[in-house]
């Protein structure tokens, strides 16, 4: 039996889960006569009796105190919203439609494991001034500022820069009385700025001290990419060419007895001086458009991801500190990538957050291609309603209304409750920028980990990304406690972070009513298999705060119902009858789409959506998140979000390969597709079910089938009539035989004729007939 820290390390761990999405996505026919005057002739309209029963302790928030449970007319209550929501996303995922309801977020990555994701663009090995090759940045240095011309978002002025180490600016900071200046201290660049007695923008009065002069050794050729602006490391400080300081955030302490170079060196032990001259004055400004601009405060937010849709979200500390005098018309320093003259990306540090090239809705679009163009309604919106985001730009949902026909009334809880002792946790929702949890590594096989390591993972910077689906929180067997992480080098709790409230214990039970209104069989059918997942044994909701952690796990059973059909010359029936004849005509309709009897619910989307529904184990790794402290084999903290980076783990699927297998499982996925954390081929499970056809069978006669995600390399022959580049496969993949194909995406800088270069191949089988892009 493996102990809990051999499971906690021997893969990625997270107390959610995903539901994949399908392409295949349900349209009732009878959408366009969905009223709520008009009735269908086999409606019906009621009330259902609903009582909710909290296996696990619960919290709902209230309205006026957040850390007191939601108080109804009579105490303690759960608001028909919240369970309104969770059933609505039940019958999206059992009724294959549409995943419309996603924050539409462009989220930022900076990551140092990942050299094709973010180290290659920000920084590389490349000849010096002196010609050595040493590890130089890619980035430019300039000012942001709001532009003088009615209709533009911002601009960037650029300017040469460079480096500033810690030994060099004690002295100024002296003359300037920079009270509690410790630049090797950990802190935000904010708290260095306050310590200069800065309060406003760097061109405000109280910046004079900020303005010096420096001698600059250059280290960067200057080259058309960069601009051609100077990036060099600070000499001297009082002589030379006058400039700004400008500071970075520390993010780890540093001391002047570690090891270590001015320029160089871990820790962080710089910051940075801008500067301008003849040369730097003549270049022209770079326009930021409405969509870089969005991006960068996005990324420059306070945990954007957390937040409501369309709702608002807090800049972080610096980007508060700096908004005020942006908006006032000052400049900003900011640093940024050029692509072909042309602004990239920009941030507030060298080696800023990069805004990926996908958004969140361009992953969905991918796995749902309909949805870019698809006014038409799932099964959900037509019995829940719909009601447009507002988006704008590429993919905006068209305008278009429909009022919902159930409604949730206020769930009351029953009896004299008492609320338990006040919980103190840590309630910080997880992240989609998480790569391996979030996006599907190989779409032929959910969960499957990424085909060549690390630097292969998919991310939303790949064309083609993919969403893993749907997430849920897993069911959890009984609370867990939460510990609070601490403050920097102090080893004790920060209470900043933690959330308290006080929940209501295991047993509690709420009761209420949920009204229906013009419902056909089967969309009466779909709201009954989402309250109690199809009959399924069991199986549970989580509902309300601390799902993470295991609060809210509940049954939901319908204790009486009143339905009355719409043709008043129907044949009577029994509740109990009309009720079984809802739930198989949900049944009937989605086995039609998914092309079988019984096909539909042995669908990948339905047996993994109840299989998260299903407490865990006591001993699983995903009773809860992944750690940036927890203590490994060596006795050494480590992080293991990091970890599971380098090791190329990605969250498994919550059905594995045999258990998919003896399931039956047939649609969204079969068993050959299923999940394959572990890495390998997928073997057939001793069932006897028949083993998914390989892609040999489908490459030309003498060919190797070549996989999607395969690291090659290419020659570059030439380019096509439309400017792209078109290449021929080198080395064991070439098979001894010439195979051309057209490049995606951006070729690397100075790209030759018959220059070989790294590429991947996006869509693979016959290598006759292969997608490759650059790596």
């Amino acid at each position: 039996m493996s102990t809990e820290a051999e499971l906690r390390n021997s893969r990625a761990h997270a107390p959610y889960g995903f539901v994949p999405m399908t392409d295949k996505v349900f349209l009732p026919d009878w959408a366009p006569s969905v009223s709520q005057d008009v009735p269908f002739q086999d409606g019906v309209c009621g009330v259902l009796d609903l009582t909710l029963t909290a296996k696990t302790p619960i919290f709902v928030r209230g309205a006026h105190d957040p850390t007191a449970f939601f108080q109804g007319p009579t105490g303690p209550a759960i608001p028909g919203s919240g369970l309104r929501g969770a059933i609505r996303n039940i019958v999206e995922i059992a009724s294959h439609g549409w995943m419309r309801r996603v924050n539409d977020h462009r989220y930022g990555v900076r990551d140092l494991q990942n050299q094709r994701l973010y180290v290659r663009h920000m920084a590389g090995i490349m000849p010096s001034v002196q010609g050595k090759n040493i590890p130089l940045p890619k980035v430019v240095a300039g000012w942001l500022q709001k532009p003088k011309v009615v209709g533009a978002v911002a601009q960037i002025t650029p300017c040469h820069f460079a480096k500033v180490h810690y030994s060099l600016l004690m002295e100024p900071a002296r003359r300037a009385q920079a009270r509690g200046y410790e630049p090797g201290r950990r802190q935000s660049a904010v708290q260095k700025y306050k310590s200069w007695g800065l309060t406003k923008g760097i061109d405000a009065a109280t910046s004079e001290a900020l303005t010096v002069s420096a001698t600059v050794d250059g280290l960067r050729q200057r080259r058309p990419d960069w601009l051609g602006l100077n990036f060099g490391r600070v000499s001297n400080l009082g002589t030379g060419t006058q400039g700004r300081l400008v500071f970075t955030g520390q993010p780890s302490p540093w001391s002047p007895d570690r090891p270590g170079r001015p320029g160089g060196g871990n820790p962080k032990q710089h910051d940075f001086f801008f500067y301008e001259d003849h040369e730097s004055n003549r270049l022209p400004k770079l326009t930021v458009t409405a969509e870089q601009m969005e991006a960068f405060e996005f990324i420059h937010c306070d945990g954007a991801q957390q937040h409501s849709l369309n709702k608002g979200r807090a800049r972080n500390e610096e980007w508060q500190f700096w908004h005020s005098a942006f908006n006032d018309g000052e400049r900003v320093p900011v640093f940024f990538l050029v692509e072909g003259g042309k602004l990239r990306a920009f941030g507030l540090a060298m080696m800023f957050r990069l805004a990926y090239d996908n958004s969140v809705l361009d992953a969905v679009r991918n796995s749902q291609t309909g949805i870019n163009r698809d006014s038409r309604a799932d099964l959900a919106e037509l019995i829940f309603g719909h009601v447009p985001l507002a988006r704008k730009g590429k993919g905006a949902e068209q305008e278009w209304l429909l009022k919902g026909r159930v409604s949730f009334g206020l769930m009351s809880a029953q009896g004299q409750v008492k609320p338990l002792p006040e919980v103190k946790a840590v309630l910080g929702a997880p992240k989609a920028s998480y790569y391996p949890n979030y996006i599907e590594q190989r779409p032929d096989r959910p969960g499957a980990p990424p085909p060549n390591g690390k630097d292969s993972y998919a991310t939303f910077m790949d064309e083609n990304v993919k969403l893993r689906g749907f997430k849920r929180y897993r069911v959890q067997p009984s609370v867990v406690a939460s510990k609070l992480p601490d403050v920097g080098d102090k080893n004790r709790p920060n209470e900043n972070v933690q959330t308290r409230f006080s929940p209501l214990p295991a047993g509690t039970r709420f009761t209420g009513q949920l009204r229906v209104h013009n419902l056909r069989p089967a969309e009466l059918g779909a709201v009954l298999w989402a309250l109690d997942f199809g009959q399924a044994e069991g199986c549970l909701h989580m509902i309300g705060m601390a799902r993470p952690l295991g609060y809210g796990a509940c049954s939901i059973e319908i204790s009486d119902a009143r339905l009355i059909p719409n043709d008043s010359e129907a044949a009577e029936v029994s509740l109990a009858d009309r009720l079984a004849a809802a739930r198989a005509a949900f049944a009937k309709v989605m086995d039609a789409h998914c092309g079988g009897e019984g096909k539909w619910s042995r669908s990948r989307a339905i047996l993994e959506l109840q299989e998260l529904a299903r407490p865990l184990a006591e001993n699983s790794p995903h009773r809860s998140h992944m750690s940036i402290g927890v203590m490994g084999y060596d006795n050494r903290k480590v992080n293991e979000f990091v970890e599971a980076k380098r090791a190329a783990m990605v969250l498994p699927t919550a059905l594995s390969d045999e258990r998919y297998g003896q399931l039956g499982g047939v649609v969204g996925g079969s068993a050959a597709t299923a999940s394959a954390a572990r890495g390998g081929d997928w073997q057939a499970p001793a069932t006897g079910a028949a083993p998914a056809p390989t892609a040999a069978l489908h490459a030309g006669a003498g060919w190797s089938p070549i996989k999607g995600g395969t690291a090659v390399e290419v020659e570059l022959t030439g380019q096509n009539k439309k400017g792209k580049w078109v290449a021929k496969l080198t080395g064991k993949h070439a098979q001894g035989r010439e195979v051309s194909a057209t490049m995606v995406g951006e070729p690397p800088a100075g790209a030759v004729v018959g220059g070989v270069y790294p590429a991947v191949v996006t869509a693979g089988g016959d290598p006759r007939n292969l997608g490759i892009k650059w790596a």
